[in-house]
C-alpha cells in the first residue's frame, strides 16, 4: 500500500475518532469498563514502544523529548481537562475551553503523524494506532462533559469533529516544513507520549489488586509492546 494512502487513512482516522467515541458510550456501563481498561493497557505498551523504540532513536535528542514531557505538563495543567477522574470535576462548566485544548492535541497529533510518516510507514502506522488508542478513551470522557456541561449530544459530537480538524494542517506543516523540524517534532512527540502513557494511562492501571489482574494488564501492556515491533518487521519485508 502506497504510503501516501496510509497516511491519508491515518488522517481521516484522527479526524472521525470522535464518531468512534460516540457509538462506544452506547455500550453498557459494565461492557464499557472492561473494554476501555484493555484499551488503556494496550495503548499503554504501544505508546511507550513507539516513543522509546521508534520515536526516541530517530529524533537523537534527548532534549526535544524532555520539551515533549514539559510541553504536555504545562498544557495539562494550564488547561487542566486532560483527564477528569472525579465525576463532580470542576472542569465540566469550561466547555469552550475544553474545546480550544481539543483542537491543541489535534495540531499535535497530527504533527506527531505527519513527522512519523516522513520517517517511514511503519513508524507513521504505529503512531497512529498509539494515538488512537488513547484517544478513542479521551473521546468519549470529553463529549461526556461537553454534555455535562450543557451541550446536546448532536451539538457536542459536531464540536468534537470541529476540534479534531486541526490534525490535518498540523501533518502539512511538518510535512512542508520538512528535515528543518522533523527531529525536533520527533523528540517532541517522544517525550508527550511517555507523558500521556506514564502519567494519565497507567496510573488508572494501578487499581488492580489481584496478582490475575496484574497479570492481565502486564500481558495486554506486552501486546502493545509486540505490535509496534510486528509492525517494524511487517514494513522491512514489504520494503526491504
Amino acid at each position: 500500500m502506497e504510503v501516501s494512502l496510509l497516511l491519508a487513512l491515518s488522517v481521516a482516522a484522527l479526524v472521525l475518532l470522535p464518531l468512534a467515541g460516540a457509538g462506544l458510550l452506547c455500550l453498557r456501563r459494565g461492557v464499557l469498563e472492561r473494554m476501555m481498561k484493555a484499551l488503556v493497557a494496550f495503548a499503554s505498551g504501544t505508546m511507550l514502544a513507539t516513543a522509546l523504540l521508534e520515536l526516541l532513536p530517530e529524533s537523537q535528542g534527548y532534549a526535544y523529548a524532555l520539551a515533549g514531557v514539559m510541553g504536555l505538563f504545562l498544557l495539562e495543567g494550564l488547561v487542566n481537562w486532560h483527564h477528569c477522574h472525579d465525576e463532580r470535576c470542576e472542569v465540566h462548566p469550561f466547555s469552550y475551553t475544553i474545546l480550544v485544548a481539543q483542537g491543541v492535541h489535534s495540531f499535535i497529533h497530527g504533527a506527531l503523524v505527519g513527522a512519523s510518516y516522513s520517517v517511514s510507514a511503519e513508524l507513521g502506522v504505529a503512531a497512529t494506532i498509539a494515538i488512537l488508542l488513547h484517544q478513542v478513551s479521551q473521546e468519549m470522557s470529553t463529549m461526556g462533559v461537553l454534555v455535562y456541561g450543557g451541550f446536546s449530544r448532536e451539538r457536542a459530537l459536531v464540536c468534537l469533529l470541529l476540534a479534531a480538524l486541526p490534525a490535518l494542517p498540523g501533518v502539512v506543516a511538518v510535512l512542508l516544513l520538512g528535515g528543518a523540524l522533523l527531529k525536533p517534532v520527533l523528540g517532541f512527540a517522544a517525550g508527550a507520549l511517555v507523558y500521556i502513557a506514564v502519567s494519565d494511562l497507567m496510573p488508572e492501571l494501578r487499581g488492580e489488586r489481584s496478582p490475575q489482574g496484574v497479570l492481565q494488564v502486564a500481558g495486554l501492556m506486552l501486546l502493545g509492546i509486540a505490535l509496534v515491533g510486528l509492525l517494524g518487521m511487517i514494513f522491512k519485508h514489504a520494503h526491504p
